[in-house]
């Protein structure tokens, strides 16, 4: 437990590190769940230890977060699809944009909110997110297929002009809304 809370601290850190990028405090949480989840998987934080989970519960509740609880396995699956693939998304535009465009003022002068809140997630650091990446490989290979797969459909409609079909594609996608928005 000592050495959770020793880990803890170094999660502290790092959300002070990488502080000016949060937009809302749910960045700094999600940070903390990342990280819990990753010593939980080192097992710093034994999944069995129900003091060590009750702690842990008790300050997510402190911090007014919502919880939810599932197997390993449910985890790994449902996170691939909507944490890990934003990771990598972001970090494959954040390079995109570096390497297309050379002019660094032009990249300032020109990002908007989208783009900015689009690479927010580049920022984060590789020593949290490869240890997740070797770990969730599988599922992140998978949403990444489907993810590639996706991409691949808006960029035949562009080559054919078929307009209509990338609007119908796009609100689809709006639907997004629904859930997040509830």
């Amino acid at each position: 437990l000592a050495a959770g809370f020793q880990h803890f601290e170094t999660v502290l850190n790092e959300a002070r590190r990488i502080q000016p990028a949060f937009k809302c405090r749910d960045d700094a949480f999600d940070l903390i769940a990342t990280r819990r989840e990753h010593l939980r998987r080192e097992g710093v934080l034994a999944q069995s230890d129900a003091d060590a989970l009750g702690i842990v519960q008790k300050l997510y509740a402190a911090l007014g977060m919502h919880t939810t609880t599932l197997n390993g396995t449910d985890h790994d699956l449902h996170v691939a699809y909507v944490s890990h693939i934003s990771h990598i998304v972001s970090f494959a535009l954040a390079l995109t944009v570096l390497e297309k465009e050379k002019d660094e003022d032009r990249i300032f002068e020109l990002a908007s909110g989208g783009f900015n809140s689009t690479v927010r997630l580049a920022k984060s650091s590789p020593e949290t997110w490869i240890p997740i990446f070797r770990q969730n490989r599988d599922n992140v290979l998978d949403v990444l297929d489907e993810f590639i797969n996706t991409v691949s459909r808006f960029r035949t409609l562009l080559i054919k002009k078929d307009f209509s079909t990338f609007k119908d594609l796009m609100q689809q996608a709006n639907e997004i809304r629904r859930i997040i928005d509830h």
